[in-house]
C-alpha cells in the first residue's frame, strides 16, 4: 500500500463531492455544504487550509433517498439504511480503492470519505427542544462509547493523544466510564434509537431544523428551518455547490465571528487517521 499524502487527499474528497453533487442536481436533491466545508466555502473559496475533510447535508427525505438510489463504480454510500453493520450515525460517501486507519479504535478498517448529513425538524417549544436534544445528546455519548477505544484521553480514544491533567479530567473519566460499561453493546442499536427520535418530526412542516445527530456543535445546530429554504451557488476549490441563502446566520450560529482566522496553534486537522491507495 502507498501512503496518501494531503493533496492527494483533498484530491479524492473533493472528487467524491462533485460526483455527489452532480447526482444530487440529476435526481433533484436538495444538498448543502456543511459545517467546516460551508466555512471554507465562504471564507476560501475552498478547502479551510489546514482542513482535511468534507461535509455536507441534505433534509432528512433527500437524505434518505440519496443513501438508497446512489450507485458508482469508484464510491460507495455506508449507512445503517442499506447496510447492518454500518456503525456510523450519519451516511458517509467511500472511495473503494482507499483505506484509511484510525486512532480511535484498535485494528479500525475505514475508506476515505465524505460525511453525508441529514436535517432533521424539531418541535417549536423551546423547553422540549432543549430536553430533545439533551436526550439526543445522551444517546450520542452512548454510541461514542462503543466505537472508543478505552483510553481516557483528549479526544475520546485517541492512542496518540496524552492523558488529561485533572482540571478536565472528571468529563474524561465519564467517558471512560461510558466505554467501560455501555461500550459493550453494539452502535446500530443506538443510531437507530437516535434516528428514530429525530425522525419524529417532519422536515417540510417544521419551524426549526438542524444536523442534530453528529452532537458536535450542541444546540448551535438547532436554526430556523427557513434558513434551508433557499439556495444559492458558492465557489469551492473549481466548482460552485449550494449552500443557504442564509449562511451568514448559519455560520454565525456555528462559529461566531467566523471570517476571523483562528489562533496559529488552532489551524490544526480534527483527524487523527493515516490513509493509503489499496494495491
Amino acid at each position: 500500500m502507498r501512503e496518501i499524502n494531503i493533496d492527494e487527499l483533498k484530491k479524492i474528497e473533493y472528487d467524491m463531492l462533485v460526483d455527489f453533487a452532480k447526482f444530487c442536481d440529476k435526481n433533484n436533491l436538495i444538498y448543502f455544504l456543511s459545517s467546516g466545508t460551508l466555512l471554507g466555502a465562504v471564507r476560501h473559496h475552498d478547502f479551510i487550509p489546514w482542513d482535511d475533510d468534507i461535509d455536507v447535508m441534505l433534509p432528512r427525505k433527500d437524505y434518505e433517498k440519496f443513501v438508497t438510489s446512489y450507485k458508482n463504480k469508484d464510491y460507495f454510500v455506508d449507512d445503517l439504511l442499506i447496510n447492518n453493520s454500518c456503525w456510523g450515525r450519519c451516511g458517509k460517501l467511500k472511495c473503494r480503492n482507499t483505506i484509511l486507519e484510525s486512532n480511535l479504535k484498535e485494528n479500525y478498517k475505514e475508506k476515505v470519505f465524505i460525511d453525508i448529513f441529514p436535517i432533521d425538524g424539531i418541535c417549536d417549544n423551546k423547553l422540549i427542544q432543549k430536553i430533545k436534544l439533551s436526550i439526543i445528546q445522551l444517546f450520542i455519548n452512548f454510541h461514542m462509547s462503543t466505537i472508543t477505544k478505552c483510553k481516557p484521553t483528549k479526544r475520546y480514544a485517541d492512542k496518540n493523544a496524552g492523558i488529561l491533567n485533572w482540571k478536565t479530567g472528571v468529563r474524561t473519566l465519564l467517558k471512560y466510564f461510558l466505554i467501560l460499561t455501555i461500550g459493550n453493546t453494539r452502535p446500530q442499536f443506538w443510531t437507530r434509537i437516535i434516528n428514530g427520535w429525530l425522525k419524529k418530526t417532519d422536515f417540510n412542516s417544521a419551524r426549526y431544523a438542524g444536523f442534530f445527530a453528529g452532537g458536535y456543535y450542541g444546540t448551535k445546530e438547532l436554526m430556523p428551518k427557513k434558513i434551508f429554504d433557499k439556495r444559492i451557488p458558492m465557489k469551492f476549490g473549481k466548482y460552485d455547490f449550494w449552500i443557504p441563502e442564509e449562511y451568514d446566520y448559519y455560520l454565525t450560529n456555528l462559529y461566531g465571528n467566523y471570517m476571523k482566522l483562528p489562533p496559529i496553534e488552532k489551524r490544526q486537522p480534527h483527524h487523527a487517521f493515516k490513509a493509503y491507495w489499496l494495491d
